[in-house]
């Protein structure tokens, strides 16, 4: 992304953040950052455009924070999770003005470009966390997955509004250790009681088509040519010379790497093919 057009959109949050969408003018973001009005317009075609640019960098720059990274492999599913969470709640820190923007601002009323970015978010954010969520208690818990999510979620957001409304001086590690713990007990409760789930099963794949996200016959079969490709490499035969070898075992790691996330980068992945 070109740096003015960063530099608008952030120049964009701080104005939306103070006094809302509707109540900012162009005029108001281009003195922000002292840029005349009419260049606004070589960026972005209308208000409503740039608040929707606003909201895609916004919630892409949040799901990158939140995928797997190559050094939380050898993490047991609850520390992903709990990892994930603290640094979830760093970036909420670090981007405050956009989050108390997003609660300024209600999706209602506004162009239905905005009102289906914010539905696709949602959708986003509930595959990711029935995803751990299921990844952690497995099969066992599964008739609970909905009801635990939907109440790790209510938690989460709580805390979230005091991080941005109250200025609470949350430590991230100690609050995702808390959270994580509160989703064992409720988990351990459930299990113990067997009482009726409020909530049905999600249906994985409708919320995936929502989030425009690879549904899980995609990623199983993505998994299932990982495990081919990983025996391919263990056979190469030590005459073949070692850069080589280590050429494509360094592609498998890559690929192994961006496949892990909930959305690959599918071109990256056919690169690491390649290679």
């Amino acid at each position: 992304m070109q740096d003015k057009k960063r530099t608008i959109l952030e120049a964009a949050i701080r104005c939306f953040s103070r006094k809302g969408f509707h109540a900012t003018s162009i005029q108001e973001i281009a003195r922000e950052i002292g840029m005349a009005k009419g260049s606004m317009y070589f960026y972005f075609n209308s208000k409503d455009e740039l608040y929707l640019s606003v909201l895609e960098y916004y919630t892409d720059m949040l799901f990158r924070c939140m995928e797997e990274l190559p050094e939380d492999r050898e993490l047991s599913s609850r520390d992903k999770l709990r990892v994930l969470i603290e640094r979830q709640f760093r970036f909420f820190r670090e981007h405050l003005h956009f989050m108390r923007m997003l609660f300024l601002e209600p999706a209602t009323g506004l162009n239905p470009q905005v009102q289906n970015l914010l539905m696709r978010t949602r959708a986003r954010s509930a595959v990711w966390t029935l995803s751990h969520i299921s990844a952690i208690y497995g099969n066992r818990a599964a008739r609970y997955v909905t009801d635990a999510a939907t109440m790790f979620e209510g938690m989460t957001g709580r805390y979230l509004e005091k991080l941005f409304f109250d200025d609470a001086e949350l430590d991230e590690g100690r609050v995702s250790r808390f959270l994580i713990n509160r989703i064992d007990h409720l988990m351990k409760g459930l299990l113990l009681t067997g009482e009726e789930p409020i909530l049905p099963a999600p249906d994985m794949n409708a919320l995936r088509e929502k989030a425009g996200w690879p549904l899980e016959a995609e990623a199983q079969q993505r998994n299932g040519q990982l495990e081919e490709l990983k025996r391919l490499v263990s056979a190469i035969p030590d005459s073949v010379p070692p850069a080589v070898r280590t050429e494509a075992a360094s592609a498998l790691e890559r690929l192994e790497s961006e496949w892990a996330k909930l959305v690959p980068d599918k071109l990256l992945a056919k690169g690491c093919l390649r290679c």
